[in-house]
């Protein structure tokens, strides 16, 4: 009986569907303040979670989506160069490099995004980017859990 009603419940439900979004309409959140931010990653290591605590960090100075974040390689994170100018004395990721045809771009289409890690407050992450990346090969994961561990951390 519901088979032979269903032409008539669909469209009621899209109705009621469009009457609630015009009641109820989408909207951004406000991000966690910094100082928050830094105590979860203060609580994150105190479990001895060294790299989750840097990960969320990351995440949140580089404004990074979850996936985003999973797919980091160690060649992402490229050190600073001061022997190549006063342009290059900051950290910087590397995101979505085009190498190959399998490429990624990102969300808005664009590729090899350069962010720079430039405010004097992110500054105290820089020794700690050249500890993780330090004797790791160019290709292997920069956090080496899947992307649902983090998840699991925070919760």
């Amino acid at each position: 009986e519901l088979w032979r009603l269903r032409d008539l419940l669909i469209p009621r439900a899209k109705q009621a569907l469009r009457g609630w979004k015009r009641l109820a309409p989408g909207f951004s959140r406000l991000p966690l303040p910094w100082e928050v931010v830094c105590g979860l990653a203060m609580l994150i290591l105190s479990e001895g979670l060294w790299a989750d605590a840097v990960a969320v960090l990351m995440s949140v100075v580089f404004y990074l989506r979850p996936g985003e974040l999973a797919r980091l390689l160690v060649r992402n994170l490229v050190p600073p160069l001061a022997s190549a100018g006063p342009g290059h004395v900051r950290w910087t990721l590397v995101m979505h490099e085009q190498e190959d045809e399998f490429s990624k771009p990102s969300k808005t289409g664009v590729f090899d995004e350069s962010l720079i890690l430039d405010l004097a407050k992110h500054q105290f992450l820089a020794p700690v980017l050249a500890k993780l990346v330090a004797g790791c090969p160019a290709l292997a994961p920069l956090f080496d859990f899947p992307q649902s561990h983090l998840g699991k951390v925070l919760a």
